[in-house]
């Protein structure tokens, strides 16, 4: 044979039931390429030209890279043959029986796993093989692996094609007849005549694993007819008893298990199934065994079972509104460190969502009953998922949420410092943790009772041989050796100074001695351990890991209480790498200690809001930020000195994000006493022409003290002159201040300059001048608030010389019982006249006659300094804000003054005059 149409003919390659292939040459392309034909002995029937045909065009119909290509189809004088690649190789039959040594497992399965994504491919085109095999398998010289002999490949939907069948005396073969395939990889549904679904192809792959994990076949079958009688009764003998020599993986002798499973429903649905179990085994992840089922309905599953109220942003005011009951239940048993959560849920109508707790520590370990992790299914009513920690939200996912009277699926993974979340059979959302995730116990909790769920199934996770290197000295720290666990991270972390797990054992070095520190009780211990951690830390700088430097010296600072260092941290690398990899690590940080500190420190929590506001404004579109902003705004003291304070309602819109931005921040910074972020703030208000904004900082500026810089902010501000009184004040006199504006002149920012002068006038003791403003202005139409306003100075200043008349009439104005309420600046000035009038005991009645609150109001502060001593507790001046103390103090100097004791009159005085930048 020199010829075959133009090809010219090299060698016979090989030759099969049904065809023989050639290498030839092809002069027109000048390539090498295997030509394949139907045998000469066989040409002369019309099925076998029927099947051939069939074979080279839905071959040609499928592109993968584990599918061979079919350059042509030629057929001439009822002669047909296919040209397609030439590939050297042998076939994985040839590798699996002949070979020495036999190739081992790890070897053969990557060459598996292709061919199972190749079958994969073929069925989302609606095409199953019907005859996988190892002879159909070609392992080329150089890493190709290509599925061969299409030849009996069917569309799923269209079943009606020719049929052949298997030759009864030889079970390797493939010949003409009715039922198609091998018998050795032949379902048994296929041999009882039904037709071929992808559940069959599954079956001759679980076969073909068999054969790499031990080098045999399952069973031996020796004709159709005697397996259709006795596959029930086919014995499947374990991989592992099988070759002992070959050191067979369960895992992997499971899934065999699971491919060649009688029953359809127990078998593998989809290749994808399968292919996900075999990157479980081969990626080294968890593999899961049932460990137990906890039924809500049963209290002996469960340690605490208990409703509980849920407060947030206590620290920011202690209304009650941002607390919910919910019914919280916590597992009795604790599990391992990896874990498996998996449920059936049902949402009533009325329900509200779910959520499940993962890692809650051991009841002595607890300060809440919701410490740990929380996912929180939300419903269509409100649909908003989200992961929270210690009730704070670390990530979010809105589309997501549970139908109501639908039975869902959930899965939860928890594997070292991951979690993921997988809803209905799709992955929603994963989330990883820098910071050691530790705690055994899991739970439940709802709003209401309007659902239903079957028993939580728990499987504990083991690894597998391929481990994380991290996984040692994370072992050591869980057990709390932490000697052994530094070492360990230290090499690993020298060992990979350019890979991901070197910086991360860098970052829980640090994170090591930051646990051993909490361990120690000697104090020079714990503060040298300290030390070192900050050292540890320190190693990441200038590496591309350098973000977790900050991160971690924050959690250093954090522990000792440091929260103004730990903020500084976290602000510096949001600013030094708000484009680096890692910068979502430390914005979930910031956010989970912006609601942290919501609800134990209001200073923190205010410096956490601003730092969200100007770094991260993304975080204006989770739910949470802006329940809280929300929340703040609304019980927060308005600064009577501000215009258009911002409305809540307006946070999150993106039409007017910018500028609510701006009206949000400046009274932040205020009240942090942050001028230099106050003239950031003012440059944004600049760049969009916000006139009203930029007269609210600049006034900010000169309430905080900061006069240099107020001026310095005039400049470029287009109503500057408003604000030249306020700088007359500092830099000539109180007089060249009043001279230079018209006082009936009145709008609120005229007001608000007046005053400011009154203030001004009554802190330098130019009492007189106080009178001659008001009785300037006393006539004009005033606002009901700056009508109060201004008699408080008028009686201030009254008080002060003990005018008791003066000061009794302008009180005669307003009805005694709103005199008593400590909602109005006429309050504390009040009591002062009622000790001068009725004496000491009537004073403190009105005085004790305030609501107890951790953060009073500035106009009450005298009350409660009075009663309750609030100087004094560490829990209100620690976190106090410069403007309440310069009130406290203001307010204690009139009393003092009015109660003739000089000494403490001067003493807060001295204290006022510090509360100035």
């Amino acid at each position: 044979m020199e010829k075959i149409a133009h090809y010219q003919y090299i060698r016979s390659i090989g030759k099969g039931g049904m065809g023989e292939i050639f290498l030839v040459h092809d002069p027109i392309c000048n390539r090498d390429v295997a030509l394949k034909q139907i045998r000469t002995d066989l040409q002369e029937h019309e099925r076998i030209k029927n099947r051939f045909e069939h074979e080279a065009k839905i071959t040609a119909a499928l592109t993968h890279p584990g599918i061979i290509s079919i350059y042509s189809i030629h057929e001439e004088k009822g002669h047909i043959f296919y040209t397609m690649p030439y590939v050297e190789g042998k076939s994985l039959k040839q590798l699996l029986i002949r070979s020495t040594p036999h190739p081992s497992i790890p070897t053969l399965l990557p060459l598996f796993l292709t061919v199972c994504q190749t079958s994969a491919y073929a069925h989302s085109k609606g095409v199953v093989h019907r005859d996988l095999k190892p002879e159909n398998i070609l392992v080329g010289k150089f890493g190709e692996v290509i599925l061969l002999d299409w030849g009996l490949a069917q569309y799923l939907s269209d079943p009606s094609d020719e049929l052949l069948d298997v030759e009864e005396t030889n079970p390797e073969l493939t010949h003409p007849g009715k039922i198609v395939g091998t018998l050795s990889f032949m379902a048994p549904e296929r041999a009882l005549g039904t037709p071929a679904t992808i559940q069959t192809d599954i079956y001759a792959l679980g076969v073909m694993l068999y054969q790499i994990l031990t080098l045999h076949l399952p069973f031996k079958r020796k004709s159709l007819k005697e397996y259709r009688l006795h596959f029930k009764s086919e014995t499947l003998v374990e991989p592992e008893e099988v070759a002992p020599y070959r050191d067979v993986p369960p895992p992997l002798s499971r899934i065999v298990k699971k491919c060649l499973k009688i029953n359809l429903d127990e078998r593998y649905q989809t290749v994808e199934e399968l292919i996900d179990d075999l990157n479980i085994y081969m990626e080294g992840r968890s593999e899961w065994q049932e460990s137990t089922l906890l039924d809500t309905k049963n209290k002996q599953d469960w340690e605490f079972q208990e409703n509980v109220l849920i407060s947030k942003h206590i620290a920011l005011t202690p209304a009650t509104e941002a607390a919910d009951w919910i019914s919280l239940m916590i597992s009795k048993t604790a599990f391992a460190e990896n874990l498996r959560l998996e449920t059936k849920i049902s949402i009533g109508e009325k329900g509200h969502g779910i959520g499940f707790l993962l890692a809650v520590p051991e009841a002595e370990e607890r300060t809440s009953p919701l410490d740990g992790y929380c996912l929180w299914l939300g419903t269509e009513e409100e649909p908003y998922t989200r992961l929270l920690y210690n009730t704070v939200e670390v990530t979010q996912q809105p589309s997501l949420y549970l139908t109501p009277k639908k039975w869902h699926e959930l899965t939860i993974e928890k594997i070292e410092n991951h979690i993921k979340v997988t809803l209905d059979g799709h992955l929603c959302f994963t989330y990883l943790s820098y910071l050691p995730i530790a705690g055994t116990h899991v739970g439940v909790m709802a709003r209401d009772a309007d659902f239903k769920m079957e028993a939580i199934s728990i499987s504990i996770g083991n690894q597998n041989l391929q481990v994380s290197c991290l996984a040692i000295p994370d072992a050591f720290l869980a057990s709390k050796d932490y000697k052994r666990a530094l070492a360990e991270y230290r090499r690993i972390g020298y060992s990979f100074p350019g890979h991901a797990e070197g910086r991360e054992a860098l970052f829980r070095g640090g994170i090591t001695l930051l646990e051993e520190a909490k361990s120690v009780k000697n104090a020079k211990k714990r503060q040298a351990l300290h030390s070192a951690a900050l050292e540890e830390f320190g190693k990441l700088h200038k590496t591309p890991g350098a973000p977790l430097e900050y991160l971690g010296k924050s959690l250093v600072y954090k522990t000792l209480g440091d929260h103004s260092e730990e903020i500084k941290c976290l602000e510096l690398a949001l600013r030094r790498y708000h484009k680096h990899p890692l910068i979502n690590t430390l914005k979930e940080q910031i956010s989970y200690r912006m609601h942290e500190s919501a609800q134990h420190d209001r200073r923190s929590a205010y410096q956490l809001i601003l730092i969200v506001l100007r770094l991260l404004p993304g975080l204006f579109d989770s739910k949470d930020s802006l329940r809280l902003f929300s929340y703040l705004i609304k019980h927060w003291e308005q600064l009577p000195f501000l215009e258009n304070p911002i409305d809540p309602s307006l946070l999150g819109k993106e039409e007017s994000a910018k500028e609510n931005e701006i009206h949000f921040a400046t009274p932040l910074a205020f009240w942090l006493a942050a001028p230099y972020t106050l003239l950031e703030i003012l440059e944004d208000a600049q760049s969009l022409n916000d006139d009203t904004a930029q007269a609210n900082l600049i006034y900010s500026l000169f309430e905080l003290g900061s006069y240099g810089l107020a001026q310095k902010a005039m400049q470029n501000f287009p109503g500057r002159d408003q604000f030249m009184p306020l700088l007359l004040c500092h830099q000539d006199s109180l007089a060249k201040a009043l001279e230079s504006f018209n006082p009936t002149d009145i709008g609120i920012r005229k007001f608000r300059v007046i005053s400011y002068l009154l203030q001004y006038a009554l802190r330098t003791d130019q009492d007189d001048s106080v009178h001659s403003i008001a009785n300037k202005i006393l006539d004009l139409p005033l606002s009901r608030e700056d009508r109060i306003q201004l008699d408080s100075y008028r009686v201030w200043a009254y008080l002060k010389h003990k005018k008791i008349k003066e000061a009794e009439t302008i009180f005669e104005s307003y009805p005694l019982e709103m005199l008593n309420q400590e909602t109005t600046l006429l309050h504390p000035l009040y009591g002062c006249f009622l000790y001068l009038t009725e004496g000491e005991e009537i004073a403190e009645i009105h005085f004790s006659g305030v609501i107890d609150t951790p953060f009073p109001r500035t106009w009450a502060l005298l009350s409660h300094e009075l009663i309750n001593k609030i100087s004094e507790n560490p829990a209100w001046y620690n976190t106090s804000f410069m403007w309440e103390r310069r009130h406290l103090y203001r307010q204690l100097t009139l009393y003092y003054q009015c109660i003739d004791n000089p000494e403490l009159e001067k003493y807060y005085r001295h204290l006022e005059k510090q509360e100035y930048l």
